[in-house]
């Protein structure tokens, strides 16, 4: 099973962010960061939209760990669902939060990671 979940996102299941609001920006001069992310900043807030789904989340900053937390919506009745996930720099892997599966439904998350030089990369997502 774990491994069928691993194929999944190597096979593309990332969706390009279609829109993004509020005070953080995604842009070309992110350099390394992959589209479809939105590299954290910490005190910023984000409004993410993409096909089939919503995210609108914040990134706060403690002294060596930060969170990230807010919301996803499922938007389409099409059968998948929306997720959040979050890249932690520090120890190489992904946290992620609840699916929202049917249109409407929100699922609110808080994840926590520690960081030292490298801040989080965030990806709205869908999921089978």
């Amino acid at each position: 099973m774990r491994f069928s979940r691993l194929a999944q996102a190597a096979a593309g299941t990332v969706v390009a962010l279609g829109a993004l609001a509020g005070t953080g920006t995604a842009s070309a001069a992110q350099g390394a960061v992959p589209a479809g992310s939105v590299s954290a900043v910490c005190g910023e807030s984000y409004h993410v939209v993409v096909p089939g789904g919503e995210a609108q989340y914040t990134v706060n900053c403690g002294s060596s760990i930060t969170r990230v937390s807010g919301w996803i919506k499922d938007t389409a009745a099409d059968g998948t669902c929306v997720r959040m996930k979050v890249w932690w720099p520090d120890r190489q892997g992904y946290t992620y939060s609840a699916k929202a599966c049917e249109k409407g439904q929100v699922e609110h998350f808080d994840l926590g990671g520690r960081t030292n030089d490298e801040p989080p990369t965030a990806y709205l997502h869908t999921v089978g």
